[in-house]
């Protein structure tokens, strides 16, 4: 029993990766030329897919929003041009990604409903750039900096264990704006 609850589990990560992976690539296809609602005269600038999004500068105070999961016992901040493109609960995972106004996943959270997960989440970088430690109200924690086997971006995860369970906060944001959302997450 417990090898085919391995089996399944690993299945259902596969086919979220998958669903997101493909939402990520479609989206991204789906955008005719002409429909950009920010057209100028001006040829937009080539974006290092690499490279985690920049933001100009940090949002205030005013310009955030605040995710609330009942279930899970959390909420923080994030920007308000910001958009929820899913919130998926399964069995293995909960996860909400978050896009910006372009449609580029920018920031993505995790629940692991087991602790461990940490190794599975790792598999996750083709390559890790940076794996540090820190804390998250108080909590081990560990940032690592690395970059995506999905999207080839660089992404910035947090890493922590609480209450049985693995979380996972990041994506291909700055480290600042990772910092400044780690810094508004409260547990209730």
């Amino acid at each position: 029993m417990k090898k085919g609850s391995t089996s399944l589990i690993i299945i259902l990560i596969v086919v979220v990766v998958v669903i997101v992976g493909g939402y990520l690539i479609l989206s991204k296809k789906s955008v005719a030329p002409g429909d950009n609602q920010n057209q100028s005269s001006s040829t937009a600038p080539e974006v290092n897919s690499n490279q985690p999004v920049t933001n100009e500068e940090l949002p205030t105070a005013s310009d955030l929003k605040t995710y609330r999961n009942a279930k899970y016992g959390f909420e923080f901040q994030y920007p308000k041009n910001w958009d929820i493109g899913s919130d998926v609960d399964s069995p293995v995972q909960a996860s909400i990604v978050f896009f910006d106004s372009s449609k580029n996943m920018v920031f993505a959270a995790a629940v692991f409903p087991k602790l461990g997960a940490f190794q599975e989440v790792k598999k996750d970088f083709s390559s890790i750039v940076e794996e540090k430690s820190t804390t998250v109200l108080g909590i081990s924690a560990t940032n690592i900096t690395g970059v995506s086997k999905f999207s080839g971006q660089t992404e910035n995860d947090i890493i922590f264990e609480k209450s049985e369970k693995t979380y996972v906060f990041g994506g291909p944001t700055t480290p600042a704006t990772l910092d400044q959302i780690i810094s508004t997450l409260k547990f209730f």
